[in-house]
């Protein structure tokens, strides 16, 4: 598994896969076939195309990689906890906003069925490749976060969590620095400090 986040627009990557993006968001299905592409490693793109407008002479535009923005989750307990990678799609002058997980897992896992949401793996909100996203009704993805490595779907030990907890509560680093160093997202950690998330570790 790879993780893209910090792939530039014109890395290439030999065994990527692209489709054209169409899903259903808040109920409504939406169809940008021949206008953009995601690809199983989590990129979008826009496609070559001819464009015109009234009174002015056509021309070519050539297809690129659009860039992602990240979305901060401001009511998180934990300020400036980062959420989910998100990009914005145009089409016929409409202009709307799309986690970029959502558009990879419809695109290659299918529509997601009811009661169920889309879960990383590694709990890395950027790391959008599709090995790395899998639907989990929505009990499993909340046992995921709460009972630690007794559940199945956990990345981390309960020995990897109690080891970050215990050097987050006898030094002076941040949650933050504490998350960077054991490679756990931010308000994961955040929710296992405030008993929220796992079983309690002792």
């Amino acid at each position: 598994m790879m993780n893209t986040t910090f792939y530039s627009e014109e890395y290439i990557i030999s065994n990527e896969a692209w489709t054209w993006i169409t899903g259903f968001q808040a109920g409504k299905q939406f169809d940008y076939t021949n206008y953009y592409e995601v690809s199983n490693y989590g990129r979008i793109r826009s496609v070559n195309k001819i464009i015109k407008y009234k009174q002015v002479k056509p021309y070519f535009r050539k297809g690129r990689i659009l860039k992602a923005r990240v979305d901060v989750a401001k009511t998180r307990q934990l300020k400036g906890d980062i959420g989910y990678l998100s990009v914005s799609l145009s089409k016929n002058g409409i202009v709307k906003s799309f986690a970029i997980h959502k558009l990879v897992a419809e695109g290659f896992l299918g529509r997601c069925p009811n009661q169920y949401e889309i879960d990383h793996i590694d709990d890395n909100k950027h790391n959008n490749h599709i090995d790395n996203l899998q639907y989990l009704s929505t009990k499993e993805h909340h046992q995921k976060d709460f009972l630690g490595e007794k559940n199945g779907f956990c990345k981390f030990s309960d020995i990897h969590i109690q080891n970050a907890i215990v050097e987050y509560n006898n030094t002076n680093q941040t949650q933050r620095q504490i998350c960077k160093k054991y490679n756990i997202s931010t308000g994961h950690f955040c929710g296992i400090i405030n008993n929220k998330r796992r079983q309690k570790v002792e």
